[in-house]
């Protein structure tokens, strides 16, 4: 716990001091690019060389040592085990092909979409759980990462050829299928502020006062249709346990803290991407800029609305990954928005720093998905 709890702390620290997120640093904004540099190379390398860290880390050993005599799911990374196994070369390829495939992607796209506040990303990389979880459940943060590196690229530049590269991430999990219709579905909403702040309204309102079971039940009989796929184990993890459990990892709690400040915030900061803002930008890289954040933000608002309804799932939850993550982005756009006050945007870096730091620390009773305590394989 205390490795990424000051890994957090440093991060960001460096982004306050160089990226002048609650005072002025004479000078110091000139090293922003090498401490992102210096940082992204420590998550990297952390990350790719890890031993033994979370559930799946055994699973996909042991899947690697009976590749040779064992059937294949229909997954890409099954292949490359068994191809691996049979080469005589070592499974912890594996383990740096994913940490690769879920960190260099998240890496590009806050160098693009985050100019001002990188660092601060990387702060909300670590401090809001993805950089962990993607220690255990990495064959999807693998898929995520491609995904959302393909779908950039594919919204930033209009060409078809990145739509057909996302049978990559389709590949390797196959549940970025149906994330892929979801986010066809989102990219395609246009709702006026009005309709987006009643939304919001409805989303605080279900979140105080609608009862916590209530959403559970509302997808319980669905979510059992697939109590007999490889997934059985998340579409039965209902409820109580489920939640009490989710909650000592503190999986759940910090996305409930933002869910009422973001429902307001969202809405107002896709209503500045206005008509008038695409006119004055059409045709430019500025206009392709805002296509993307736009899209990210409709992304993170339609999280926060199903996060309303308290869903005790551990399926909802997991599918739900490839939606929360876009908030390494757009909290840091929030800090971007120039229609905030620069003293409200000191307000809300406080509460994400704080929120941040308490994440580790609750893990420490919850055990961070089995990634306490640390270990790699050079010691």
């Amino acid at each position: 716990m205390y490795v990424y709890l000051t890994l957090n702390s440093l991060v960001f620290l460096s982004s306050i001091i160089c990226e002048n997120v609650f005072c002025v640093f004479k000078g110091a904004s000139k090293f922003s690019s090498f401490f992102y540099k210096f940082w992204c190379f420590i998550l990297l390398f952390l990350s790719a060389f890890r031993y033994g860290i979370g559930t799946d880390y055994f699973v996909y050993y042991d899947n690697y040592l009976q590749a040779i005599n064992s059937s294949i799911d229909f997954n890409l990374v099954s292949y490359i085990i068994r191809f691996l196994r049979s080469s005589n070369l070592p499974f912890q390829i594996i383990i740096i092909a994913c940490s690769c495939s879920f960190l260099l992607p998240i890496f590009y796209l806050t160098y693009k979409l985050c100019y001002h506040y990188k660092l601060f990303s990387l702060g909300v990389l670590l401090g809001l759980s993805y950089y962990v979880y993607s220690y255990n459940i990495f064959r999807q943060f693998a898929a995520i990462g491609l995904m959302l590196l393909f779908l950039y690229r594919w919204v930033y530049t209009s060409k078809n050829k990145y739509i057909f590269a996302l049978i990559i991430p389709i590949l390797i999990h196959p549940s970025s299928l149906v994330a892929l219709v979801f986010y066809y579905l989102i990219s395609k909403m246009q709702f006026k502020y009005q309709t987006l702040k009643a939304l919001s309204y409805l989303g605080i309102f279900v979140f105080l006062f609608v009862p916590e079971s209530l959403g559970s039940l509302f997808v319980k009989k669905f979510i059992q249709l697939f109590t007999n796929t490889i997934y059985g184990g998340y579409a039965t993890s209902q409820d109580t346990n489920f939640l009490a459990r989710i909650y000592n990892q503190s999986m759940e709690f910090v996305p409930k803290m933002l869910i009422i400040p973001f429902l307001i915030a969202l809405p107002i900061m896709l209503n500045r991407l206005n008509y008038s803002t695409r006119i004055q930008a059409q045709y430019t890289n500025k206009s392709r800029l805002i296509n993307v954040q736009e899209y990210f933000l409709k992304m993170y608002f339609c999280y926060f609305m199903v996060m309303s309804l308290k869903i005790g799932s551990e399926m909802v939850s997991r599918f739900l990954m490839y939606f929360s993550i876009v908030g390494i982005w757009t909290i840091p756009m929030l800090l971007e928005s120039k229609g905030i006050n620069k003293w409200l945007k000191s307000v809300i870096a406080v509460f994400i720093v704080a929120v941040s730091i308490y994440y580790h620390v609750i893990w420490l009773n919850g055990n961070g998905c089995g990634a306490y305590p640390y270990q790699n394989i050079f010691l």
